[in-house]
């Protein structure tokens, strides 16, 4: 169905298909890479025609997919139509509409315009029948002795981004392209890669264009650079602050005060750029609304943004706090 579910016997559907031997199919749709991309999904082909499977596994074709006609609000099967027409005896012996066009030495892709003729199974003309439209356009792409494919694009990187950073995504656009070359040098082919992107000392995210690189003997359908995005973000880890000065806040006026341990072990974790660049911490005892006496108070460590604290030793003090001497 057109969510690629595969569909129970007698439900009509895309037929789907699939070669066992690589290139036994088609190798893409010539100059439109995009339709190839989107007839191969999910790694079959999808072919536009409409069928069902019976219950012995046989196929039966039922019509193109996108061919009907809208007739007064209704979906009319191309089918349907045909088989009504086949009804006159004439029609009956149709086997088939030939358009002529001569190539000459053409050497370009050909489009001229022919007058259709009805032919039996035998290929001689049928007399007496009419064919609408009178004239068809006739388009015939003349290739050289080459065929096509598409493959991925993988990207390459060179050097290494800066200390504490890491890359962490790479993303190509397009991400396939469809080349032309050599059945020879196309069938050793299953990707191409861009020209080496330096990313020496890089922290920050950044878009590029580049080329891509291609083998000898092969050439693309549409000239193309690819657009390369490269996200880079920073490590994380620990750095250990051993020896932090405790400091008492929010004395009161004429008070002096004393903790008896005067150094904190402070064990910071976040992006590695930030610790490196963090100078100092500090810790600090809060003696906000206390007066002269004894306390238990907790060691709060003050770091810098982006960062956490991991642990803290000791946690708590004992503050002892007296009038200050005149």
């Amino acid at each position: 169905d057109d969510q690629s579910r595969e569909l129970a016997a007698g439900e009509v559907g895309e037929i789907c298909v699939r070669p066992n031997e690589p290139y036994a199919l088609y190798s893409g749709y010539f100059n439109q890479p995009e339709e190839t991309l989107n007839a191969w999904r999910n790694m079959w082909h999808h072919t536009g025609d409409l069928g069902r499977v019976d219950e012995d596994g046989e196929l039966f074709f039922v019509d193109r997919k996108k061919d009907s006609l809208r007739h007064k609000g209704r979906n009319t099967s191309t089918f349907e139509v045909e088989h009504i027409a086949r009804q006159h005896p004439s029609v009956a012996q149709v086997a088939a509409v030939y358009a002529t066009v001569r190539f000459g030495d053409a050497g370009l892709d050909l489009v001229n315009n022919a007058q259709p003729v009805p032919v039996d199974a035998a290929g001689q003309p049928l007399d007496g029948l009419s064919v609408d439209p009178v004239a068809v356009r006739v388009s015939v792409p003349v290739l050289p002795v080459a065929t096509t494919r598409t493959v991925p694009v993988l990207w390459a990187i060179r050097g290494a981004v800066a200390n504490g950073f890491w890359l962490s995504r790479v993303a190509v656009d397009p991400p396939a392209v469809t080349v032309r070359g050599a059945t020879s040098a196309l069938g050793a082919l299953d990707h191409l890669e861009t020209a080496p992107i330096d990313v020496t000392g890089l922290n920050a995210n950044r878009t590029t264009r580049v080329g891509i690189l291609l083998p000898d003997g092969i050439t693309f359908l549409r000239p193309v650079d690819a657009t390369v995005t490269l996200t880079v973000v920073p490590l994380n880890g620990t750095r250990p602050f051993p020896s932090v000065a405790i400091v008492v806040a929010n004395l009161g006026q004429g008070l002096a005060a004393d903790v008896d341990q005067q150094t904190a072990a402070v064990l910071l974790a976040g992006p590695l750029p930030v610790l490196a660049a963090t100078d100092q911490i500090s810790a600090v005892v809060d003696a906000a609304g206390k007066g002269p006496g004894s306390y238990p108070a907790d060691v709060v460590v003050r770091a810098p943004a982006g960062t956490t604290v991991q642990s803290v030793q000791p946690t708590r003090v004992t503050l002892t706090i007296r009038l200050r001497q005149p």
